[in-house]
């Protein structure tokens, strides 16, 4: 029956993505976390994390060297100086696109010292830029369409994103409004959100110790008026390990974003302060959080960059 749910659910996406010109991306969905796929000169698959809650775009120093990529000079970046080379064909060749809205790296890649990325190059919020991205999380792919309008009949729900003082936007990092439990949050839209496996989670998301996950972020204070307040839902305490330390995770039966209920969804803690001081500088709004795979993979849905539009609706 499974199969056959998925097997409906690629056919509904091709389907839809025939309505309108569209640039499948050649991706693998791992535990509701997506990588872009390409095969470098020598045969070598070489393999790019994305986040649409990420910043820059970036390559390790030893893909860089190894594949010879073009300088295109450096930028500075957190008081130091970053390479930047180009962004390879053997990534667009395969339908993977150069970024076209990176006023800072220019749609380059800047070069990242090994063991900074878990994979061999990162695409974060400046390659999402600028683009309409169709996400189906059931059917496990990823498109680039040319318009939102073949989803009019969808859902709706404004994406807010920071802008200058001119007006333009200088970040494009999404935020989203969702409802839980009758309350308005602020959350980011990550679907880079990723929480480590421990031991004592590994049974219930049904992953292995030391497994990265898609998830959801909440803020401490929240949690704990979640967990006081709701006795009933499920809390790990050291579900999550992927800041290097134990952090607790809680799961929410339901929330919603414009009407559409979706759930349960699995939200790790997070201090205060790394949302509603640090990422909300980055952000129209303050946030409480973030939503990731945890709750993205109950959802078909598009994000409309140039609009400022979510269009969606539950993947079952």
């Amino acid at each position: 029956m499974r199969r056959c749910a998925q097997i409906l659910a690629v056919a509904v996406t091709i389907a839809t993505l025939g309505c309108t010109n569209t640039q499948l991306i050649p991706t693998t969905f791992e535990s509701d976390r997506i990588f872009a796929n390409a095969t470098a000169p020598d045969g070598q698959p070489v393999v790019f994390y994305t986040d649409s809650g990420g910043g820059y775009n970036a390559v390790t120093s030893s893909i860089a060297a190894r594949y010879s990529l073009e300088s295109k000079g450096e930028v500075q970046s957190d008081g130091s100086v970053t390479a930047l080379v180009e962004f390879p064909e053997f990534l667009t060749d395969p339908g993977i696109p150069r970024p076209k809205h990176d006023r800072w790296l220019g749609g380059n890649l800047a070069v990242v010292p090994d063991g900074r990325l878990e994979a061999d190059g990162f695409l974060g919020s400046r390659w999402f830029a600028g683009g309409v991205w169709v996400f189906d999380y059931d059917a496990k792919t990823l498109a680039l369409a040319d318009s939102s309008s073949p989803y009019a009949s969808w859902v709706m729900t404004p994406l807010g994103f920071r802008s200058d003082k001119s007006g333009s936007r200088d970040l494009n990092f999404p935020r989203v409004t969702i409802e839980v439990a009758g309350e308005s949050l602020e959350m980011l839209l990550d679907t880079g959100a990723t929480a480590l496996v421990t031991e004592e989670s590994a049974p219930t998301l049904t992953a292995r110790a030391g497994q990265r996950v898609g998830t959801s972020y909440i803020v401490r204070s929240i949690f704990e008026r979640w967990q006081s307040q709701n006795p009933n839902w499920r809390v790990l305490v050291a579900g999550d390990a992927v800041l290097g330390k134990p952090m607790p995770m809680i799961e929410v039966p339901e929330i919603t974003v414009s009407g559409v209920r979706i759930g349960p969804v699995w939200f790790a803690q997070r201090p205060d302060a790394n949302f509603r001081e640090w990422m909300s500088q980055m952000t129209d709004k303050t946030l409480d959080g973030a939503i990731g795979g945890s709750a993205l993979r109950h959802l078909r849905f598009v994000l409309d960059y140039p609009a400022g539009e979510m269009y969606l609706q539950r993947a079952d």
